[in-house]
């Protein structure tokens, strides 16, 4: 990556309130929006790469347990940029209830010459009633999984979730990867579903012919709710 040598640096003026008013979640825009934020975000694509790859780029030493570890990094860094503005931690996505915050990411795409769909505050995503019932049991399998210490391959063979690549088994599952999945059938796409749950929230039986959000694109890090 290009840095500026020290002689020709400038400085460059950050506005505060440019996506909305500096309340709650804006607060911490400076920080989602950072371009190198966003351009890792990006980067994690290219080096790993869902599973219609070449199994050569695609199975890479530790994926699952990296995968796990740049999302905690994340949260962890979002949530320290919270509190040194006075807004609270993070608190976990129930997909069942209403998205409480905002978002108008105020860009444009590129292909489509349009922008990118915002979501209003309080928006429900039980409209999506189909998808949510598959996260919902994806998701107790998980839970079934972690307590029986075990996940099950499609041809009934037990895979063990022990102390050396426990974390990276459930975590290839989850990023739901169809190379690296023990069981993508059974244990479904939960990462992927929950991103296109999100994106769709503000159209969801596209009755009004818009495009997804960025929650289901590569720049979807300067989301609030790609956190949660």
């Amino acid at each position: 990556m290009y840095v500026v040598p020290d002689g020709q640096r400038v400085v460059i003026p950050v506005i505060r309130n440019e996506t909305q008013q500096n309340t709650g979640e804006s607060k911490t825009w400076y920080w989602l929006e950072d371009p190198h934020l966003n351009i890792f975000h990006w980067r994690w694509h290219i080096n790993y790469p869902p599973g219609e790859d070449d199994p050569e780029y695609v199975d890479r030493d530790r994926r699952g347990e990296l995968f796990v570890y740049f999302h905690r990094q994340m949260i962890g860094r979002l949530n320290a940029e919270r509190f040194a503005n006075g807004v609270e931690r993070l608190k976990p996505l129930d997909i069942h209830e209403p998205v409480a915050e905002a978002f108008f990411p105020k860009m444009t795409s590129l292909h489509q010459n349009r922008g990118y769909p915002g979501r209003q505050a309080n928006t429900s995503l039980l409209a999506q009633v189909d998808a949510i019932n598959s996260v919902d049991l994806w998701t107790s399998r998980y839970r079934q999984a972690l307590t029986q210490k075990y996940m099950t391959m499609a041809n009934g063979r037990q895979v063990k979730l022990d102390g050396l690549t426990g974390l990276d088994t459930i975590a290839n599952a989850l990023e739901a990867n169809s190379l690296l999945s023990p069981n993508l059938d059974f244990y479904g796409t939960v990462h992927n579903q929950l991103h296109g749950i999100m994106g769709l929230a503000h159209d969801p039986n596209h009755d009004n012919y818009e495009t997804i959000s960025t929650m289901s694109v590569l720049a979807t890090v300067r989301n609030t709710l790609f956190y949660h």
